[in-house]
């Protein structure tokens, strides 16, 4: 296992609402997050364009308790890299690790993985999202971007 993480989650950035969406991510089921970019690290990570870390996260002011609830996995710790466009110097979404296991705390090396993975996902996410509209309307014989980049990263 690359990480040896509970959980690894893409987030895609929409500005039009100024919100960041889960789009893919490990031990969930049918879990829809719809997250404000601002008193979050993972919009905080992609509106900064830094890795961040944060140890005892449920313990934090402004923790998405909710999250928690919906997913039915408790957030001790994560680690968030933002998802650059490429050929922009802006995010496209952020790459978020939770709970690592082998350790109590995310290290440098998980930080240096964690941000060349996200390089390797920056082409599929600005390729799909390259107007910054996670929200396009679908026909009914037309994938939406939003279900594309869902059927890619299918874990």
């Amino acid at each position: 296992m690359l990480f040896n993480v509970m959980s690894v989650r893409i987030f895609v950035r929409d500005l039009r609402h100024d919100r960041i969406e889960l789009v893919a991510g490990t031990q969930l089921s049918n879990v829809e997050l719809d997250l404000p970019m601002r008193d979050c690290l993972v919009g905080e990570a992609c509106n900064t364009l830094q890795t961040l870390t944060c140890d005892q996260a449920n313990a934090q002011p402004g923790y998405h308790h909710d999250v928690d609830q919906m997913t039915g996995l408790i957030t001790h710790n994560m680690l968030c890299t933002p998802i650059m466009q490429v050929g922009r110097e802006e995010a496209a979404g952020t790459l978020q690790l939770i709970n690592k296991q082998d350790q109590q705390f995310f290290d440098e090396l998980d930080e240096l993985c964690a941000e060349e993975l996200a390089t390797q996902l920056a082409a599929p996410l600005s390729h799909l999202f390259r107007n910054n509209n996670p929200r396009i309307p679908t026909s009914a014989n037309t994938l939406s971007p939003l279900q594309k980049i869902r059927n890619l990263f299918t874990f």
